[in-house]
């Protein structure tokens, strides 16, 4: 069974040593006695923001972006946490920080120009390629995350489960393939 993106990572690992869940796919997964994880990809976030002139190619600075009007999709996501991460890393304060309830409200407000964001590319991938949000490169002090499968180490044995995965791992890495150079393909082994 897949899950569910907006859940707490805890609750899926909880669920997972239960073996209540099969697999997880999602970011910062953690190794234990009792779960098996490999690592796929690393992402590499951005700066996302309504278009506004400035180019893409100029780079931002982590203390600008921190400083912006910045809104993330919902309070425990992988955005807000890599953005308190980088926050905390460098002893800056979060500015804003407004926390919207829907991926779709919140690449809305980005449209119109209500907030910015730090994001992973592939969030917002399709409304870059339209022109509607702009991104820019974090470029002094870049925020990756990685993406891995886990699963309880039982079933990671399970001849089938090494099938299920190499699907898994096409579908990521043919959806991250869209996004060029924002993401980084790891060597892995199941």
């Amino acid at each position: 069974m897949l899950t569910r993106k907006n859940r707490a990572s805890s609750d899926l690992r909880l669920q997972l040593e239960k073996a209540e869940l099969d697999f997880v796919v999602g970011c910062g997964l953690e190794a234990s006695e009792r779960i098996h994880v490999i690592d796929l990809i690393e992402n590499r976030f951005v700066f996302a923001s309504a278009p506004d002139g400035e180019s893409p190619d100029t780079p931002i600075a982590l203390r600008d972006a921190l400083q912006s009007n910045l809104i993330f999709y919902g309070e425990k996501s992988v955005s807000w946490r890599a953005a308190r991460d980088a926050a905390e890393a460098t002893r800056q304060p979060l500015n804003g920080e407004q926390h919207v309830t829907s991926i779709d409200l919140w690449r809305s407000l980005l449209r119109q120009g209500v907030g910015t964001s730090i994001t992973p590319f592939g969030a917002i991938a399709e409304e870059v390629a339209r022109g509607e949000i702009a991104v820019r490169e974090i470029a002094d002090q870049p925020i990756f995350r990685r993406i891995g499968i886990a699963c309880p180490i039982e079933l990671a044995a399970e001849a089938w489960a090494g099938v299920f995965v190499d699907v898994i791992v096409d579908l990521v890495l043919t959806g991250h393939s869209r996004t060029g150079t924002h993401y980084r393909g790891l060597d892995w082994t199941w």
